[in-house]
């Protein structure tokens, strides 16, 4: 009774290494030059658990077809390869970290604050006005970011414009300015 939980653990394990080993065939069927560039998209790791799996005439079918760079960076993490259930915990984790770096290239790519004010300070209060009007219909948090960002003066002149095209617009602004929604 006590080697139950045991074995309930052990399948799952043994389902997440028969999917490696399922993707490693695959690869492994495919014409080397297909499949080098696709394995080159992994990370380094996920790409030794791959080729870990793999017949070593696969393997070297493939390494050939590789950048030279990339092959001989996983051929020497496979000359130190540990058991599949490191490599595979290795994978995951490197697949993660590349996610993150990821999430954190796509962050740089929004505006700051401080970018976001000074665009809309160079801007005529009219075009920024309308500007802003065509983003809150879109999100009005984001409009509110924006007017937040900007000095008092910038923020006057564009208010100033909007009221004049959409006093309606302007007012339903200024309420939620003031923290009213």
């Amino acid at each position: 009774m006590q080697n139950q939980p045991e074995e309930t653990e052990e399948p799952e394990e043994d389902s997440y290494l028969k999917q490696i080993r399922e993707l490693s065939k695959m690869y492994a069927n495919m014409s080397p030059s297909k499949a080098a560039p696709i394995m080159q998209n992994l990370t380094t790791e996920e790409m030794v658990l791959m080729l870990s799996e793999m017949k070593s005439n696969s393997r070297v079918a493939i390494l050939e077809k590789m950048d030279p760079k990339t092959a001989a960076e996983a051929t020497m993490m496979l000359k130190d390869a540990k058991p599949s259930e490191d490599l595979a915990i290795a994978a995951l984790q490197s697949r993660l970290k590349k996610n993150e770096e990821k999430g954190a290239e796509k962050a740089s790519d929004n505006l700051d604050k401080s970018q976001l004010s000074q665009t809309f300070a160079q801007m005529t209060p009219s075009s920024a006005a309308k500007l802003l009007a065509q983003t809150y219909k879109i999100s009005p948090a984001k409009a509110i970011t924006i007017l937040n960002s900007v000095n008092d003066s910038t923020r006057a002149k564009i208010l100033n414009a909007m009221s004049s095209e959409n006093p309606e617009l302007a007012a339903k602004v200024l309420n939620r300015l003031m923290g009213a929604k």
